[in-house]
């Protein structure tokens, strides 16, 4: 029964795609070109009539069908002969109109492609036969469809097929040459046996191993959507790529073709030539412009339903300005997102590329924008001025001889900003914030601002008109900017997030951010109020400190911390029980801290009741500990205990461990001189345990070793890298 509503649905969908040729313009345009003499529209007419006859009674005809009505089931039988002769006449005329076009579009290699139509491949008479589409050809074989058609609806008279009350399902099945996916996925042999599948309209060779893409892709006319994801040995696209003019989704990501880009593939040199026919391609993801022929970057100008994400590289290889005006962004009005990619190099003209990146001014409707590597040493006015009125991200990157950054603080949806690598750049002052005559605050919708390795960096200074800047700011990050030495004092009420990173001479203070909830200060020795300040932070719950903080700034901490992180803090001693308030801290981290080791139960972790981390580890200091963890130095609340780097540790102290009821996770690293565990083994509610990097250790811990035994019945015991059980 399922095989027979699969051939009613078939049928359906043939009906349904014959009715929309019938239709088509295109195709009546061709036919009455064809012959003055044939009457195609009466034929046309008359196949419209009968298709509509038989096309009210098929639901009927299926239900008579299952229960077994032999001269229905005949009768069908009769009908999809028809039909599918009929589809097939039709496949052949849109095969036509579709050559006559590309021809129209090719003229200077029509003999190419005249060659090119001649061959049937083998594909495709698979599924139909070779037909001459002559005039004579075409009524004749109308007219005998008709003629087998009058018959079967004479029939339905005779078989009492009536029309039947209810809606028959939408099956937008492919039509013509029905195709199984497997014939087409994967198929190195019969490659270049694909171009006689002309009315394919999906085509996925991804992952497979083919070298190059067949010329004979390049005649699958109808073709929607080309998948070559990971095709790791394909080189090249075929120079008649630009024949795919139906082509709307292109995917090569991932493969490593020496034509298309790294972010569309990887390593891309150039782009087949007459992309720009390709007018209904909506998606691609990269463009490269090739070193031999800049001017190809005008090809985009006849792509403007592009949509989604373009990454154009290789920017350097554009020679005339007036070509990058060419590619026309500003009418690609669904691009959201663009990458402007120049060549990491020190070889381009300055004044060059700052023309070429003027005329490649997107449409006002751009999301994203990234630029890098840009040579130029300053923006154009597109970058900041109402053309961007609705981006929310930009991406400024490596644009080493740019000396000053472009005013984006009045660009109104900006959500996102990445500045990285201007090494140019010694000062960034009230340029940044934009039009000091407006009435908008600077950076009103702004919520992330990363600064990333500028390296030349020295001042970040604000006029009073900027004080409101960043009402809505969020996150904030300063990484490797070793020059820095400004004031960051501002009011910066919605701030969450500060990541202050490698600015060994930043001496500010720190900003007013009474919201901030992640506090990360590493590498930043003169940063000026260390510890005082972060008391202050009531909303705190992670600060990750380093270096810089000692135990005469850091008398107490706020009591919403949930994770403290100190990483080399080597004179750093916790605070007095009596002079800190932690009930909320859960994870506590502590990495190079000679003085924290070596004090011991000062630490007083007994007093944090919700303590479940703990790590401990002291690879840059010297340290004496020969046994971990003392007892009644860590809470029986921790489930997770990882010891690292403990050069010097030679046994697990037995009463310390055991009193760790809830321990459920251990991790043991890089303590090369550890051989010894409790005679107790380890406690009952441990399900995973990893040592790695203890040789003295792992050896005793292999099966029908000293130790296996003790670590047999943990669940999960992972030695040396290798999963024992």
């Amino acid at each position: 029964m399922a095989l027979e509503l699969v051939g009613g649905a078939l049928l359906s969908a043939s009906l349904q795609f014959l009715f929309e040729r019938i239709g088509s313009p295109e195709i009546l345009s061709y036919l009455r070109k064809k012959s003055k003499k044939s009457d195609f529209d009466d034929l046309l007419s008359k196949l419209r009539i009968l298709f509509n006859s038989v096309s009210a009674v098929l639901d009927d005809a299926d239900h008579k069908q299952i229960s077994r009505n032999r001269a229905v089931e005949a009768w069908l039988d009769d009908l999809q002969d028809a039909v599918f002769d009929a589809e097939d006449l039709f496949d052949d005329i849109e095969y036509d109109v579709l050559q006559l076009k590309v021809e129209a579009d090719s003229k200077p290699s029509s003999s190419k492609v005249r060659n090119l139509f001649k061959h049937k491949k083998k594909f495709r008479n698979l599924f139909s036969k070779s037909h001459d589409s002559n005039d004579q050809d075409l009524e004749k074989r109308m007219r005998k469809i008709l003629e087998r058609l009058e018959f079967i609806v004479k029939q339905k008279d005779v078989l009492g097929l009536k029309e039947r009350v209810g809606e028959r399902p939408s099956w937008r099945l492919p039509s013509t040459c029905l195709v199984e996916e497997s014939e087409v996925y994967g198929r190195d042999d019969d490659k270049d046996s694909i171009g006689g599948l002309r009315h394919l309209r999906h085509l996925n060779l991804s992952s497979t191993s083919i070298s190059r893409l067949p010329e004979s892709v390049c005649k699958l006319y109808n073709l929607q959507t080309l998948e070559l994801h990971s095709c790791k040995t394909l080189t090249k696209l075929p120079d008649d790529f630009h024949r795919l003019i139906n082509l709307r989704y292109l995917d090569a990501s991932w493969s490593n073709l020496e034509e298309l880009p790294e972010s569309l593939s990887s390593g891309l040199v150039d782009m087949p030539t007459h992309m720009g026919r390709m007018k209904s391609l909506e998606t691609l993801s990269a463009f490269t412009v090739g070193i031999d022929n800049g001017k190809m970057i005008g090809e985009l100008g006849g792509l403007s339903h592009l949509r989604g994400a373009l990454h154009l590289k290789k920017l350097r290889n554009v020679l005339k300005a007036e070509d990058a005006l060419e590619a026309n962004l500003k009418e690609m009005k669904y691009l959201e997102r663009l990458i402007l990619e120049w060549d990491d190099d020190e070889t381009g003209d300055s004044n060059h590329e700052m023309d070429v990146l003027d005329n490649l001014c997107p449409n006002s409707a751009l999301k994203e924008l990234e630029i890098k590597n840009y040579g130029g040493t300053k923006f154009p006015n597109w970058v900041f001025d109402p053309p961007l009125c609705n981006v929310v991200d930009v991406r400024l990157l490596k644009c080493k001889h740019c000396n000053r950054l472009p005013p984006l603080g009045q660009l109104p949806s900006l959500k996102f900003l990445w500045i990285e690598e201007f090494d140019a750049v010694v000062k960034v002052g009230p340029e940044l914030f934009g039009n000091g005559s407006s009435t908008m605050k600077p950076f009103a919708s702004l919520k992330v601002l990363r600064f990333y390795k500028m390296s030349n960096w020295e001042e970040w200074s604000m006029v009073a008109e900027d004080a409101e800047a960043f009402p809505k700011l969020r996150k904030l990050s300063l990484f490797d900017c070793k020059k820095l030495t400004g004031d960051l004092r501002c009011f910066l009420p919605s701030l969450t997030e500060l990541s202050i990173n490698k600015c060994p001479q930043l001496s500010s203070s720190l900003p007013e951010m009474p919201n901030v909830s992640k506090l990360k200060l590493v590498d930043c020795d003169k940063l000026t109020g260390g510890c005082h300040v972060v008391e202050s932070f009531e909303c705190l719950q992670y600060l990750q400190i380093s270096t810089s903080f000692d135990s005469a700034t850091c008398r107490s901490l706020p009591g919403s911390l949930k994770t403290l992180v100190i990483r080399g803090c080597k004179n750093l001693e916790f605070p007095l029980p009596h002079s800190y308030h932690c009930p909320d801290l859960t994870d506590l981290r502590t990495y190079d801290c000679e003085k924290l080791i070596t004090s011991g139960m000062s630490w007083n972790l007994q007093g944090l009741p919700n303590l479940t981390n703990f790590t401990i580890s002291c690879s840059e200091c010297e340290n004496h500990l020969v046994s971990f963890p003392e007892e009644g130095l860590l809470p029986s609340t921790i489930t997770n205990l990882r010891i690292c780097n403990l050069k010097r540790l030679k046994t697990l102290d037995n009463n310390g461990l055991q009193q760790l009821t809830s321990l459920t996770s251990l991790f043991i690293s890089n303590c090369t001189n550890l051989q010894t565990i409790p005679e107790e083994g380890f406690p009952h509610s441990l399900e995973s345990l990893r040592i790695q990097g203890c040789p003295l250790l792992e050896k005793k811990c292999e099966r029908e070793g000293e130790y296996w035994n003790k670590i047999s019945r943990i669940p999960r015991s992972v030695i040396d890298r290798e999963l024992i059980n």
